[in-house]
């Protein structure tokens, strides 16, 4: 859907979670500023969109000044947050010099550091009565609102590599966006001030910005938390975003007894990055940061698994596969050492949905063979 006026408009919804959930359609929306819209354009918006309520991260003068285009007349309800903008370069101006090093990621951490409470509580606002659909906004539509949005599903559940993809959408709107700064009035020419990577959406500087909220918040949970959102917000806002499928998934166990010690077995089996070691299946592996990249054996694919959980101490670690040469819709796995009176047992279960429903028992098969023959390799590993 393309709207004239409007840049960088995009329905949120399809983006994948890691509980093989969807965000769902025509419930959050995202864009540019609304005010370059024109009557006829946004009637169509509303009535293809049925949007609400417009979720605006501009400043209070920003909106003053630049308006809403046709909304207010056409009653679509304003609901103000605003992210603070650090070091503008006037009172009256909503232009902020970005920091000369690493510059959209160090602007996109400022907020936070400036104004974490403020983009917190966007879960609140997404809770008030009558506020869905909604179209969450700035000005260019993908700094404050790429955070916004990322903030938002990284709460619910979706999928980092889903909102990795969706910060960097439409890059040819993030440069028009950016092209009529100049025209504005809370901008104009002090807009010459941005750096050249103001003008572009790098997937790897949403990837490294959430990678930083787990290192220095412990995830957007706990930054939420932190700031007054609990856990029954998130889960009440869950529910709104997020659809299931009716599709159970199958699940995957096996396990082994290995007359070895729990630390020896763990030594092995806990070390994410060389699963090639003890895994038949896999020539090659290594791991960078959370992502763990296995290439399998005989000339086979790479595929791509992210490590979301590793707990040295219970000695369990569990991953969710992202690409790779399987064609799988979700999946999601633990292995975990557990005391044994023998010595250890090693569990390694799974579950999944592929693509196709169609392909699952085979899928089903040829997973539990390959943790069935990691096993077997394990414990003669540790055993001999």
């Amino acid at each position: 859907m393309t709207y004239p006026g409007l840049l960088g408009f995009r329905d949120v919804g399809g983006l994948r979670t890691r509980d093989g959930g969807r965000v769902r359609n025509g419930v959050l929306f995202r864009s540019g500023t609304p005010q370059f819209l024109d009557r006829e354009t946004a009637r169509a918006l509303l009535a293809t969109t049925s949007i609400r309520s417009t979720l605006d991260l501009r400043l209070p003068h920003e909106i003053d000044r630049e308006g809403r285009g046709p909304l207010d007349e056409l009653n679509v309800r304003l609901v103000p947050n605003s992210f603070t903008l650090r070091n503008r370069v006037s009172e009256d101006s909503a232009v902020a010099p970005m920091p000369e090093d690493d510059p959209l990621l160090h602007t996109y951490l400022g907020y936070l550091i400036e104004g974490a409470a403020g983009v917190a509580a966007l879960v609140s606002r997404l809770l008030e009565p009558e506020m869905l659909p909604t179209l969450v906004h700035c000005t260019v539509g993908k700094d404050r609102t790429g955070v916004a949005i990322a903030v938002v599903l990284s709460a619910v559940g979706v999928c980092r590599d889903d909102i990795v993809a969706d910060y960097a959408a439409k890059p040819d709107d993030v440069i028009a966006s950016m092209a009529r700064l100049q025209q504005m009035a809370s901008y104009g020419a002090a807009a010459d001030v941005y750096p050249a990577q103001a003008w572009t959406a790098p997937p790897d500087v949403m990837a490294r910005f959430l990678d930083e909220i787990d290192r220095r918040y412990g995830g957007v949970h706990a930054l939420l938390h932190e700031h007054g959102v609990g856990p029954e917000e998130v889960r009440r806002l869950t529910d709104l975003l997020i659809e299931r499928s009716e599709e159970k998934p199958v699940h995957i166990n096996e396990s082994r007894v290995i007359t070895a010690t729990p630390e020896a077995v763990w030594a092995i089996g806990g070390d994410t990055a060389n699963i090639a070691a003890w895994v038949p299946t896999i020539e090659k592996s290594y791991q960078t940061g959370d992502l763990r990249y296995a290439v399998f054996a005989d000339g086979g694919d790479e595929a791509t698994e992210r490590i979301v959980e590793h707990r040295e101490g219970q000695r369990r670690y569990m991953y969710e596969y992202v690409s790779g040469p399987l064609p799988l819709r979700f999946y999601r796995s633990q292995f975990a050492v557990r005391d044994h009176p023998r010595g250890s047992e090693v569990v390694w279960d799974a579950e999944f949905n592929a693509v196709s429903p169609d392909a699952e028992p085979a899928l089903a098969e040829a997973i539990s063979q390959i943790y069935s023959d990691a096993l077997d390799e394990l414990a003669r590993q540790l055993e001999n």
